[in-house]
């Protein structure tokens, strides 16, 4: 991992920021609060690029970000995702997005701004696949993989995170073959982000309205663009009334069609996304529990 001094110093070398700026104070390397190390770039008050470093939690669960990242944001140059500045064995580099996080900006808007994140998904599932042999492959959900995180299997036995984990293993269940099933479903036919969320979207608007782009693709690359609509709905359902819910997924959905064919939620997949859930609220739940009983022991 490298030190605030040593980020700057690489963002000098790069040309992301010039060393004049630093020395006199108009740069600042901002953390930000993500799984990963996240740094952002200000020059004057103003986000310029952003950097990211591989995180503890990421890498007990096997995840290669930084360089998975990179390949996916190499390979989607031109589309609805941050610019590739750098990127190297321990960090990659981005350019700044615009826009606020979908979750600030859903509840005032619900209608405009699912039709562009339908339409932004589009683009990238409609992205120009190159003809190459080593292409990044998006990760896979680990239910329909088998390959349960260190973080699901560190689990106490018997609790509601290991029970989850257990039942979606057990070959003798249903939630197997339900996960078997989803995992039939799965191809490699369309560039996607792999983990959408309201955290991984920014919207910002321009005169005919609002645009939507998508950020931190450390699961993405070619993977099932049914999987992404699914996390995409599950947004909505998330931070919407049921007021405004319906609307809002017509919009995602019919702004989909019109760019990428057929919007339909796969209700395979959603199933094996609601475990997913399950099991990080799971998780979470266990680390609050571990936090209480450490106060009442103090």
């Amino acid at each position: 991992m490298r030190s605030a001094p040593a980020l700057l110093a690489q963002a000098i070398t790069q040309g992301v920021v010039a060393c004049a700026g630093v020395l006199d104070g108009e740069v600042r390397l901002v953390p930000c609060s993500r799984s990963n190390l996240v740094h952002r770039l200000d020059v004057g008050g103003t986000p310029v690029a952003f950097v990211k470093q591989q995180g503890q939690a990421t890498a007990t669960d096997g995840l290669a970000t930084v360089t998975q990242e990179a390949a996916v944001l190499g390979a989607l140059r031109g589309g609805p995702v941050p610019g590739l500045l750098h990127a190297d064995d321990e960090a990659v580099w981005t350019a700044a997005v615009p826009g606020a996080p979908l979750h600030q900006t859903l509840p005032h808007h619900p209608v405009p701004v699912a039709h562009a994140l339908g339409a932004t998904l589009a683009a990238l599932h409609h992205h120009p696949v190159p003809v190459a042999t080593s292409l990044p492959r998006a990760t896979r959900p680990w239910p329909m993989s088998g390959q349960v995180p260190a973080s699901v299997r560190s689990a106490p036995p018997g609790s509601a995170a290991a029970l989850l984990a257990d039942g979606v293993l057990d070959e003798g269940g249903q939630e197997f073959r339900l996960a078997r099933a989803a995992a039939r479903r799965w191809g490699d036919r369309s560039w996607v982000h792999g983990d959408l969320s309201a955290d991984n979207v920014l919207v910002a608007w321009d005169p005919d309205g609002p645009v939507a782009r998508l950020v931190d693709l450390e699961d993405g690359g070619l993977g099932e663009p049914s999987w992404d609509l699914v996390c995409a709905l599950r947004i909505l359902d998330d931070c919407l009334t049921p007021v405004d819910v319906e609307a809002a997924r017509r919009a995602l959905l019919g702004a989909y069609a019109a760019g990428a064919g057929p919007g339909v939620e796969d209700h395979a997949l959603r199933w094996v996304h609601d475990v997913m859930a399950d099991t990080r609220t799971a998780l979470s739940d266990l680390v609050s529990w571990g936090h209480l009983q450490q106060v009442l022991a103090s």
